[in-house]
């Protein structure tokens, strides 16, 4: 008898993984690499209700652990009878797609004619003609209908033999979609927002042939401490200042989410960054580009002062954007690394910043450490 064995992915997609099949109990028989399964010629335990009963075994080693999956086995004591099989025994379709299904009624004596009818389990899973020519439901593939995603049946064949008696047999049916189906595009990808203010996104569908299609859309905002986001798009910043310790201005995501049918979820999204006023404090940095030898120091200087001139008296915080090149003091005092790994690069920065009535504000200086 030969056996298949179909591996699925995380999103039920096929792969083309080899797997290591096995027999249980091991003495019932031998199965190939192919999966080709034969039974022993003679059993070392006496037949239990007209045969030995044991199965054969599919399994895959992962990073999760071992997937498998396993078929049962009778071997009768008293010979194969008649037995129904189709063919192809697993299918794999797109919507709409057709395959062509058979049968073949297997046994020590064949019988030269046969008749043959067919089902499909569930019924919504497709076609079939009195001929096996199935074909899978092209609803599954268009995103605007509540069944748009992959589904899985069987194709199912009872032959009536000539002498009256009957066969059955099913094969796997999964109907997938190639490539990316369902795809959610926003726009404007990118957005500065100014605190309490608004700005409009739309979200495009595209559908597996590429062209757009008209489906309800789920805005929502991450993280929503960033702002909030309409039914129809309409992003609207909070009243957020510059946190201290982040040095760095409020940013989310704003997402669109699309549900078709199957469970199937597609999201788009696009960057958003609450904004600040105009500068009402100014720092400067000296010197803005410096050079240094390993091990060398240099001690920055820092001033601050508003629009017109006037000094500001902050209380400032220095960092490093590249530690591995270097370290700053409280004090502004940058000493350059003694060594840098080989193909390390050479350029960091030196930041300053410091906090006014609840703001942040800050500049830089380029540093480079030659060899």
């Amino acid at each position: 008898m030969q056996f298949e064995a179909v591996v699925l992915g995380p999103e039920g997609e096929p792969l083309d993984i080899p797997v290591e099949w096995s027999v249980r109990p091991a003495w019932l028989g031998a199965i190939g690499a192919d999966g080709f399964f034969t039974a022993t010629d003679e059993m070392p335990e006496p037949a239990e209700n007209g045969g030995w009963v044991g199965a054969v075994v599919a399994s895959v080693e992962t990073n999760e652990g071992v997937a498998s999956d396993a078929a049962r086995v009778l071997v009768r004591a008293d010979g194969a009878p008649l037995r129904l099989r189709i063919r192809p025994h697993r299918a794999v379709v797109t919507p709409g797609e057709d395959v062509q299904f058979e049968t073949l009624v297997i046994g020590t004596e064949e019988p030269a004619d046969w008749t043959t009818e067919w089902a499909v389990f569930p019924r919504d899973l497709g076609t079939i003609t009195i001929d096996g020519l199935f074909t899978a439901n092209p609803a599954y593939g268009d995103p605007s209908s509540g069944e748009f995603g992959p589904h899985e049946g069987a194709v199912g064949a009872l032959v009536v033999l000539p002498d009256g008696s009957t066969l059955t047999d099913r094969a796997h049916v999964r109907v997938v979609l190639p490539g990316q189906p369902l795809r959610v595009h926003v726009r404007p990808v990118y957005a500065i927002v100014p605190p309490n203010e608004s700005v409009a996104f739309e979200a495009v569908v595209i559908g597996p042939d590429g062209d757009p299609v008209d489906l309800p859309v789920t805005w929502h905002v991450q993280p929503d401490r960033v702002g909030t986001v309409s039914p129809d798009g309409v992003f609207t910043a909070a009243d957020a200042a510059i946190q201290p310790d982040g040095w760095n201005r409020p940013r989310g995501t704003v997402v669109a989410e699309v549900r078709a049918g199957g469970g199937r979820v597609a999201r788009g999204s696009a960057v958003v960054v609450v904004d600040l006023p105009d500068p009402q404090v100014f720092v400067r940095i000296s010197p803005k580009s410096v050079t240094l030898e390993l091990g060398e120091s240099l001690e920055f200087q820092a001033e601050a002062s508003l629009g017109d001139g006037t000094p500001v008296e902050l209380s400032f915080e220095w960092r490093v954007s590249d530690p591995v090149l270097g370290t700053v003091t409280p004090d502004g005092v940058f000493t350059a690394a003694t060594s840098v790994p080989s193909g390390h690069g050479r350029r960091t920065t030196v930041v300053v910043g410091g906090v006014y009535e609840g703001r942040l504000y800050w500049d830089f200086a380029t540093v480079r450490v030659d060899r």
